[in-house]
């Protein structure tokens, strides 16, 4: 059963992301190498990456837990910097944020000072943002804590589903709408900013679960429903807000928990990876489709 407590309890957040993380990187915006003055592709000089856990990368090296983040120098926003040359990156991605956190303080979960506004790092002068965010917003950590606990008491059915549908079906339009002010409060600070709004992976089967992802079939098949609904969101707020969507769920089919090369990590740590969170493999994928989106 400590294996369902670790799914439960670490379900895209940092709550638990304090311990294990390797490497002591830098924990504020950093600047890749490259000389500051000349731009990358597309003539790009100034990347901004705002979002959670699954754009922060906890548990890829190297991942530094000072400041509360627990964000990795390794995080996709990292790769797509140094993939296209960009001189200029500001990445305030943090783990457990949600969309409130744009706009005021975060309080870090282990107590350190709160993280400012991550809408602080959009300025003017910014020609890509990259927002991701809203799984946290649908408290899916509350949600799976309670899977997990269901799931030692049964290994049929989906218990989850039938408590937590409904709370999710009326919950869903709410965090499109604050999506969409997050995104449209981006476009404000960088009016001429290439903005993209990027999904997040479909980490769970459908029809079957594994030793990896203790779960009931039905309710994992719940939790995909779940990431279907959170993306096809995210899809329809970057249209009404007029950004870019990056398609991550599709191209991770295939990848999830129970395959043979999963994009995200299980119930249990490994060494590159935190629980429930991407492995280097995803974070190098979405780099790859974000330049692909960027052209």
């Amino acid at each position: 059963m400590r294996r369902l407590a670790v799914l439960a309890a670490t379900a895209l957040s940092a709550a638990v992301l304090l311990a294990g993380c390797a490497g002591t990187a830098a924990p504020g915006p950093s600047q890749p190498s490259g000389p500051a003055t000349s731009g990358g592709a597309a003539g790009l000089t100034t990347y901004v990456a705002l979002g959670d856990s699954y754009s922060a990368a906890p548990g890829n090296p190297t991942t530094s837990t000072a400041g509360g983040c627990v964000r990795s120098d390794h995080d996709y926003p990292h790769l797509v910097a140094a993939r296209l040359g960009i001189p200029k990156l500001v990445d305030v991605t943090c783990s457990g944020a949600q969309t409130k956190d744009f706009t005021g303080r975060q309080q870090p979960y282990d107590g350190s000072d709160p993280v400012a506004p991550q809408l602080d790092a959009v300025t003017s002068s910014a020609d890509l943002v990259t927002v991701s965010i809203g799984g946290n917003d649908l408290n899916l950590v509350g949600l799976l804590y309670d899977c997990g606990t269901m799931t030692q008491s049964t290994t049929t059915g989906s218990p989850c589903a039938d408590k937590y549908a409904s709370d999710v079906d009326s919950g869903v339009p709410e965090v499109r709408q604050r999506v969409v002010a997050a995104v449209g409060a981006v476009r404000r600070k960088a009016p001429h900013a290439r903005i993209l709004v990027v999904g997040y992976p479909q980490p769970f089967p459908t029809g079957h679960t594994c030793r990896a992802l203790p779960l009931t079939t039905g309710d994992s098949a719940f939790a995909a429903s779940i990431m279907d609904r959170l993306n096809q969101m995210l899809e329809a707020a970057a249209k009404a807000a007029s950004a870019t969507y990056v398609d991550v769920a599709s191209p991770s089919r295939g990848h999830d928990i129970c395959s043979a090369t999963p994009w995200i990590d299980g119930a249990e740590a490994t060494d590159d990876a935190q629980p429930l969170h991407p492995f280097p493999r995803e974070q190098a994928a979405v780099a790859g489709l974000i330049a692909d989106a960027l052209g």
